[in-house]
């Protein structure tokens, strides 16, 4: 039994920065079960992750097995799946997640809303409050509660 985890998307955005959430996930999962990673370069996926610290690493597969093709991202999780049974894989490629769904896997969606909108981003102003309109809003709620006749 194996979980089968999608390096670009979960583990790494695409500029090839970490993923705190992503490699949360994956050392969580990595306590309990055996998680193959598929990335597009064995090597350099391999240095990638030892740069992130993730320690062991129980397998990974690239592009080359188990034949260089056009659609490698799906043939990897299906040449994984030839050599033993997986119990999920998790991916941020809606169209992959498609095709293997179809195909019989158990998919595990990872979405990463925090850069999707510039507003959350933390280098950008809108969508913070100032202090002022913070306490006002405090103030606000407070009243409310003094007013509301079912808390007394």
């Amino acid at each position: 039994m194996a979980i089968v985890l999608y390096m670009d998307g979960v583990l790494r955005n695409q500029k090839r920065v970490a993923i705190p959430s992503g490699l949360k996930l994956f050392r969580v999962l990595q306590q309990v079960q055996s998680v193959v990673i598929i990335g597009e370069d064995k090597a350099l996926t391999d240095q990638w992750l030892r740069e992130n610290k993730l320690g062991k690493i129980d397998n990974i597969v690239d592009k080359n097995v188990p034949a260089p093709a056009a659609d490698w991202e799906f043939r990897a999780a299906d040449y994984i799946r030839s050599q033993g049974p997986v119990d999920y894989v998790i991916t941020a490629d809606l169209d992959l997640s498609t095709r293997l769904l179809n195909a019989g896997f158990r998919v595990l969606m990872f979405l990463e809303p925090t850069y999707l909108d510039h507003k959350f981003r933390p280098d950008s102003r809108e969508g913070k409050k100032s202090w002022a309109d913070i306490k006002a809003e405090l103030d606000r709620q407070d009243d409310l509660l003094l007013e509301d006749k079912r808390v007394q």
